[in-house]
């Protein structure tokens, strides 16, 4: 998602996008192509994919295969920029990947939030709240330009659009209205796991809850159906076009660490985080140090439901959430796209 609005705003500025993905469960080729942009579709491994703690293999293939089919689609067309964003892929897909084509000369700029793998990269992002230049010195190249932190967060426009409207009402909030928003796909179903605890918990009457998914969730029926036997009253919806909107009506969000936990902090919506990942326990600790969220744990250890009751008890004493909301609205404006863009372009 983060590398279709990168896209979207290179294309308003001039600029020709061309993304290559696999074909692999949840893959959003559909809203690629219907965002007007081509794509390659690399063919679906033969093995089921896991997702296991070894980034080498979440490609489903090797790297080497991996990085041949890449440079057979970028054959086709001229290219200035290669912009490389998963976990799996690290220098020697990137060498292959551009040399074999006769790239050379290119830009490679990577999405990155994990500092654990050198890149042939001539720009990184990584998005990190702590994260240091010393985290990437030997992995990079010695010109390598570092845009860290959150003010490179590539967000949709409308968030840093909302944002002078929102921030002004959120000292009057209170807890009445819930967004839950555990990721697009939630393949651990952590969705229905804070559903099942907040049904135990003596909520206001008058609480709203709201569960944003995925089209593609392989368990959207079920939370679809859970929802409707739950003691408070519960909306679930799919691939909403306004995610912005809906986080600026919330007044309280639970979700994971991902992207979306920028996106919260530039309407200044408090939030309660759940990792769902071990790559995500830094930065959900960096953000409860700085007072913009509260870290419940991880969902694969026990304790976080816990730590979720009395969160949402804290949410409803008098300045709770205001307190969030302040902390969490310093720490991004929504305009990281158009510092990116920028560097691009002045760079090419």
């Amino acid at each position: 998602m983060r590398c279709l609005m990168l896209a979207q705003e290179l294309r308003a500025a001039g600029t020709q996008c061309h993304f290559i993905c696999a074909d692999l469960p949840g893959h959003l080729g559909d809203l690629i192509r219907t965002s007007g942009m081509s794509l390659t579709l690399l063919p679906a491994p033969n093995q089921g994919l896991s997702v296991p703690h070894d980034y080498d293999t979440w490609s489903g293939i090797p790297w080497k295969d991996d990085a041949q089919l890449s440079a057979d689609a970028l054959s086709s067309q001229s290219f200035q920029w290669l912009v490389v964003d998963h976990y799996g892929l690290d220098v020697r897909w990137e060498a292959q990947a551009m040399y074999s084509q006769g790239l050379a000369d290119a830009g490679c700029l990577v999405m990155d939030d994990l500092a654990n793998r050198s890149h042939l990269a001539t720009v990184l992002v990584d998005t990190g709240l702590s994260r240091l230049a010393a985290d990437y010195v030997a992995h990079v190249p010695p010109a390598c330009q570092l845009l860290l932190g959150p003010k490179y967060a590539v967000l949709r426009p409308d968030f840093a659009v909302m944002r002078p409207s929102v921030l002004p009402t959120r000292n009057a909030r209170l807890l009445q209205n819930v967004l839950i928003a555990m990721g697009g796909v939630d393949l651990q179903n952590s969705t229905a796991a804070v559903l099942d605890c907040m049904n135990q918990l003596s909520l206001p009457s008058d609480l709203n809850v709201t569960v944003v998914l995925g089209g593609t969730a392989p368990h959207l029926s079920s939370v679809k159906a859970q929802a409707e036997g739950l003691s408070f009253a519960c909306e679930v919806v799919a691939d909403v076009p306004d995610m912005h909107r809906l986080m600026s009506e919330a007044d309280l969000a639970i979700g994971a660490v991902g992207g979306t936990a920028w996106e919260r902090c530039v309407v200044g919506l408090p939030s309660l985080m759940l990792s769902i990942a071990e790559n995500q326990i830094p930065a959900a600790r960096a953000l409860s140090d700085a007072g913009a969220a509260i870290y419940l744990g991880s969902l694969e250890e026990p304790g976080w439901q816990a730590i979720l009751e009395t969160a949402l008890e804290k949410m409803r004493e008098p300045g709770a959430l205001a307190a969030l909301a302040c902390a969490s609205s310093t720490l991004c404006d929504g305009r990281g796209v158009e510092r990116l863009v920028e560097v691009i372009r002045d760079m090419s």
